[in-house]
């Protein structure tokens, strides 16, 4: 018999709490900017009212000089938006950092079952295995592993369930596993990206553009 080993453990241990330390810390960040967004937003409101209120004390005093001062305000104002864009771009991202990592929190609870996706479009009748090992569905298997942000993602990762692997191929998504494990960075950044699931579109398009050979446009052109 192999004697219990407490490297799972441990590494679940260390993975929830390296997830509820960048949580939390994004939560504060969230915080910071929401303080930030409100004074933006008032700060904005007061340049608009100031600039409209110089704007009426110069069309009725009909002087060129009085109509110079409203473009201090609309041009603070302009300043506004532009610093407002990045701090709500910032504070969007704050928000998807901490959902990210409540759904790994929410993973290592086994708190899963109401994730997306379910992976219903690839259910298949008649596979030999799809139902034994519930790969689709509610509950399944594709629900549990699936992180992907494109329907092309989802695609790759039913295939992968439905269809047996080679040895080698086995062994390189291991590998690849394996290494992805201590790379916490990198997977958060790859979640973070502004890629959502759309049925609507055909991403296989882009896939098949992309593995064409290069045509070089004529030097006239």
């Amino acid at each position: 018999l192999i004697p219990p080993t407490s490297e799972p453990m441990a590494s679940h241990s260390t993975a929830r709490v390296e997830y509820q330390r960048r949580r939390d810390g994004f939560f504060i960040e969230l915080q910071r900017l929401a303080k930030i967004d409100r004074k933006l937003s008032l700060t904005r409101l007061g340049l608009f009212l100031t600039g409209l209120g110089l704007a009426a004390i110069s069309m009725s005093n009909r002087e060129v000089a009085a109509a110079w001062w409203c473009l201090i305000p609309f041009g603070l104002f302009a300043v506004a938006i532009v610093r407002h864009e990045r701090v709500a771009r910032r504070l969007d991202r704050s928000r998807r950092r901490i959902a990210y990592h409540e759904a790994n929190l929410d993973r290592l609870d086994h708190r899963w079952q109401d994730s997306q996706p379910l992976g219903e479009r690839y259910v298949d009748e008649h596979h030999p295995y799809e139902y034994d090992l519930d790969l689709f569905g509610k509950g399944s298997l594709f629900q549990l592993l699936c992180r992907a942000r494109t329907r092309l993602g989802e695609d790759t990762l039913a295939a992968w369930l439905r269809t047996a692997a080679s040895p080698s191929a086995i062994d390189f998504r291991q590998r690849a596993v394996t290494e992805l494990c201590g790379r916490v960075d990198l997977r958060e950044a790859l979640a973070l990206l502004p890629a959502e699931v759309h049925d609507s579109i055909d991403q296989s398009l882009l896939h098949d553009w992309a593995s064409r050979a290069p045509r070089l446009l004529p030097r006239t052109l």
